[in-house]
């Protein structure tokens, strides 16, 4: 996939990802973006119906990584499932990034599988 997205198509996609059940945080200076992440809150058919938030896509750029830019955003994303009453947060992240995630509260647990269809 590819990762260098300029400033105007994520704009576009901005739009077309945000919805009622999906919220981006963007952080950026100066019109630069700087990082981003995506927390998506689906409502189970289990547990009497609660929710489930996934986290998705923390990035920054390396540039600006150990400013706690991506602490902030993962910290925006919580808020946002504890706003809506999730009964957990899910991730998947690769093996280098388990330490970022351990220090801001996660835990290992399970696995995560993939199938990519392109």
């Amino acid at each position: 996939p590819k990762s260098d997205l300029k400033a105007d198509n994520f704009k576009k996609l901005y739009h077309e990802v945000v919805s009622k059940n999906t919220t981006v945080c963007v952080a950026e200076e100066d019109g630069r973006i700087l990082g981003c992440g995506t927390v998506i809150i689906e409502n189970k058919f289990h547990n009497g119906g609660c929710k489930c938030a996934h986290i998705e896509d923390i990035a920054v750029l390396p540039s600006e990584r150990k400013k706690n830019i991506g602490s902030s955003i993962l910290n925006f994303l919580k808020k946002i499932a504890i706003k809506n009453n999730c009964f957990k947060i899910t991730l998947a992240t690769s093996s280098d990034n388990i330490s970022f995630y351990k220090k801001n509260g996660f835990i290992e647990r399970g696995l995560t599988f993939e199938l990519f269809l392109s």
